[in-house]
């Protein structure tokens, strides 16, 4: 994982995790851009963002939010919980 953001501008949920205003992030599954905020865990586990507002097969977005999918990945509806997720095809 490879993550840029201004580290001026962070703010701490304290159990909840950071809110990041603006961020990059690259992995194996692609690459998600912020501009309007994304809080991520305090483990590093998962990002919470705005509901997707436009899905296509590989482009997922949000306000303030893009996220582009590599090939092998498809992004998903966990119905039970209610909280979309990566996955590895």
């Amino acid at each position: 994982m490879n993550i840029s953001f201004d580290p001026r501008n962070l703010i701490p949920l304290e159990e909840m995790g950071t809110i990041y205003p603006t961020l990059r992030l690259t992995d194996n599954w692609g690459i998600l851009k912020v501009n309007k905020g994304a809080l991520i865990s305090i483990n590093w586990d998962k990002i919470t963002l705005s509901r997707p507002t436009k899905i296509a097969r590989q482009t997922i977005e949000g306000d303030g939010w893009l996220l582009q999918l590599n090939e092998n990945y498809s992004f998903e509806l966990d119905e039970k919980n209610h909280i979309y997720g990566i996955r590895k095809n």
